[in-house]
């Protein structure tokens, strides 16, 4: 069995053409980030593996859950900048077999797709799209990585700033 967990990044700053790789979190993006953060703790969450953007954005979005990961076992790569579904879900399986617990920090469109593509079921939330800072958790069961396709990931959990919270 795979745990699979999908995050996009916190709200940034307002686009700029010349610069959206630089962008920095917003106010509202620290507040987005420290709440996921506190969520995160709360939950228990164990990784094995985090795969993150090296877009400002994600890499200042995961630096607030950093206190929380159980692993320092971090790849950032400016190849996961803008990638699409496709390219993710064979990034994937290309993974190491060690890790059953694996973190991405993305971008939409490339994350929301993914969620849609990979969960067997979505729920209703996730219907009303990946806003900035959401987290899907998927359950998968598999052996290998490598095994991984469409429609395979069981949701079981979705947290978003913009759900109210129990």
């Amino acid at each position: 069995m795979k745990t699979f967990y999908l995050l996009r990044h916190a709200k940034a700053e307002p686009r700029s053409v010349d610069r959206d790789f630089t962008r920095r979190l917003s106010p509202e993006g620290i507040k987005q980030a420290q709440e996921l953060a506190a969520y995160w703790k709360k939950q228990a969450y164990e990784l094995d593996f985090v795969m993150c953007s090296a877009a400002v954005r994600t890499e200042q979005t995961l630096n607030y859950l950093q206190s929380s990961l159980v692993t320092d076992n971090v790849l950032i790569s400016n190849n996961f900048y803008g990638i699409e579904e496709d390219k993710m879900l064979q990034t994937i399986q290309g993974l190491n077999e060690p890790f059953d617990n694996v973190l991405w920090v993305g971008h939409n469109p490339g994350v929301a797709f993914f969620a849609m593509r990979m969960a067997m079921k979505a729920p209703e939330p996730l219907l009303q799209g990946f806003s900035p800072c959401s987290l899907c958790v998927f359950q998968i069961d598999i052996d290998n990585w490598s095994d991984l396709d469409w429609h395979m990931g069981e949701v079981t959990d979705y947290w978003s700033p913009t759900q109210i919270q129990s």
